[in-house]
């Protein structure tokens, strides 16, 4: 906008940056430097300038448009970072669900194993330990003459009664002996 004697430039508009500024010369007067300024000088000044400040914001475009740049290559690094690090939760997942399976598997197996050390226990510290591969060879030899060898000697006679830890035996002079299984050597 022109007025006689004064040149008023409101806003100055480059790209998306809107910059106000009033530059105003009074006709008959002085400017700020004690003298007229000439429509024309004025003009090439704000030309000047505005040359000026359009370098300076295609500049600062420049700047702020490689900061986007390293910004966006950062989000890409991160995105895939992210996706990495999902990929790694789930094999832990898959990798955790089998650890947990084994788990379980043992703690069966030492709960079986705690049961059988009980029973154990309980043999020893009663001296009556089974023997089921004894067992079932007197079960065969029911009512049938065998010879047992022990640590005290060799005893034969007919097998009576078999038990889980011990065998009854009638030796032919009628004596009935009841054999621990524990001190059985040899069977024939």
């Amino acid at each position: 906008m022109a007025n006689v004697g004064a040149v008023r430039v409101r806003k100055i508009t480059v790209g998306e940056v809107k910059v106000g500024r009033v530059v105003r010369v009074k006709s008959g007067g002085a400017s700020r430097c004690g003298r007229r300024e000439d429509p024309y000088l004025l003009i090439r000044r704000l030309k000047h300038e505005f040359r000026h400040f359009k370098r300076t914001v295609e500049r600062e475009q420049a700047e702020q448009n490689r900061k986007i740049e390293r910004l966006s290559h950062q989000v890409r690094h991160l995105y895939r970072d992210i996706e990495e690090l999902r990929e790694e939760i789930r094999r832990l997942q898959t990798r955790v669900a089998a650890l947990e399976a084994a788990i379980a598997v043992l703690q069966t197996e030492i709960a079986a194993l705690q049961t059988e050390v009980a029973t154990l226990r309980t043999e020893i510290e009663s001296g009556i330990i089974p023997n089921p591969a004894l067992q079932a060879y007197f079960e065969s030899k029911l009512n049938q003459t065998v010879t047992v060898t022990t640590p005290d000697g060799n005893i034969s006679g007919v097998v009576i009664v078999v038990g889980t830890d011990a065998v009854e035996i009638r030796e032919a002079g009628g004596d009935i002996v009841i054999i621990p299984y524990s001190k059985v050597t040899a069977v024939s």
